[in-house]
């Protein structure tokens, strides 16, 4: 990742950049390699499972950051994972033990991105573990339809021990054994 101020700057680290991988038998791969212009948030990048755009900060009206959070990539990787920990070989596991084998992955998916803007990220993560634990134990109970909100309330999650992420903020994460 080279940062220019202007797309002629760009260009030329990139030329220096081929020249000085090609002395070494390498070279940058053109599918993924792309100059982006990052003023005024006019495109972002995906960098190391986090997409970085430039935007307005909130806190500052009219003064502009580099913000970050997990990429689209990243969001369906921890779903998919959070979906195979999930499924166990057999219906009747407690849902307890379902905790016990997602909570590393939660906390250290949180360890990850807690430097970047996630807070977002982690709110839709926390909702899809709530719904696909409660499915799950609908299913248990033998109750259809998607009405899981009515007997699997937010303070459930909590009860059963989940790792939550919603109050996660950069720089400190509770790390509970």
């Amino acid at each position: 990742m080279v940062f220019c101020r202007t797309e002629a700057h760009a260009r030329e680290a990139q030329r220096l950049l081929n020249g000085i991988l090609e002395r070494l038998g390498l070279r940058l791969n053109t599918q993924k390699t792309r100059i982006v212009q990052l003023t005024y948030g006019q495109a972002g990048f995906d960098f190391l499972g986090f997409h970085h755009r430039m935007m307005v900060s909130w806190r500052k009206p009219g003064h502009w950051s580099l913000y970050r959070w997990p990429s689209q990539k990243a969001m369906q990787a921890i779903r998919d994972r959070i979906k195979e920990t999930r499924t166990p070989p057999y219906a009747w596991a407690a849902v307890e033990s379902l905790v016990e084998q997602l909570n590393p992955v939660l906390r250290g998916w949180a360890a990850y991105f807690r430097s970047g803007n996630s807070t977002r990220a982690f709110l839709q993560v926390e909702h899809y573990v709530h719904e696909r634990l409660a499915l799950f134990a609908n299913k248990q109970h033998q109750r259809n339809g998607r009405g899981w909100t009515r007997h699997y309330p937010a303070t459930w999650l909590r009860d059963l021990g989940v790792f939550l992420l919603g109050g996660i903020r950069v720089g400190y994460l509770l790390q509970t054994t």
